[in-house]
């Protein structure tokens, strides 16, 4: 399970960069010059992000017939917030200089989801120690508009820029069914078996849904009809 989910995840952001374009297959053999379109994307997120290996899309994409230039800016457990303040606080910084240079057509930026809402966290402080000069949105919202409002004030054309939002993939339908059938089988089974309460707790939860298992609910999932449609805008969220 863990390495089909890390094939899923290594995946998302590549081929959201490739909905950019109009990809709709990969090529392997070698593209001519006027097919080459170029996206030009910086990366804002964690290790999360830094996972899915950001320097080799480039390669990925040149199969594909496409170009791809990447800058990623990743900080370990960064939030997006993080990335706003490491702008504010140094204006003159590579982060900043990067995105307001107006070479960039695109923008990945992690949803990071821990806060209580999307947005309206507004605080005067964050962690233990530090504090800001005046309450501040730090919400995943607030903090991904303001580096979305860098770029498109900076972009040289901001209506053919693009901004995708890194996250994990959404829940898949039949999963939970199926976590619940394999609970109800291994418990039936070691039951049998003539172990202990504790030995059947504990092999309960080591045992995940293989690959195989998961299989038929991937292929039944359609990945873009959760992700790759456009943004419609709700000002109730």
């Amino acid at each position: 399970m863990k390495t089909l989910s890390a094939l899923l995840l290594y995946a998302t952001v590549v081929l959201l960069l490739f909905a950019a374009v109009d990809v709709v297959m990969l090529r392997a053999a070698e593209p001519r010059a006027d097919q080459v379109e170029q996206v030009r994307a910086l990366y804002f997120g964690n290790s999360f992000l830094e996972n899915s290996v950001p320097w080799f899309h480039p390669t990925l994409a040149k199969s594909a017939g496409k170009e791809l230039k990447v800058q990623a800016f990743l900080g370990p457990g960064w939030q997006i917030w993080m990335h706003v303040d490491a702008m504010r606080r140094n204006p003159e910084g590579h982060a900043r200089k990067a995105l307001t240079s107006g070479q960039w057509n695109a923008a990945v930026i992690q949803h990071f989801g821990t806060h209580p809402g999307l947005k309206d966290n507004v605080r005067k402080s964050v962690f233990l120690n530090q504090q800001f000069d005046e309450p501040r949105d730090v919400s995943d919202l607030a903090s991904a508009s303001e580096i979305i409002d860098l770029l498109l004030n900076s972009a040289k054309k901001p209506e053919e820029v693009y901004v995708f939002i890194y996250n994990s993939w959404p829940g898949m339908p039949g999963v939970a069914e199926l976590l619940k059938r394999i609970r109800e089988e291994a418990e039936k089974s070691l039951s049998q078996s003539g172990r202990s309460r504790e030995e059947i707790l504990k092999e309960m939860k080591e045992r995940k849904p293989t690959p195989e298992e998961m299989e038929p609910l991937v292929r039944a999932f359609n990945y873009a009809d959760h992700w790759l449609g456009r943004y419609q805008w709700n000002p109730q969220v």
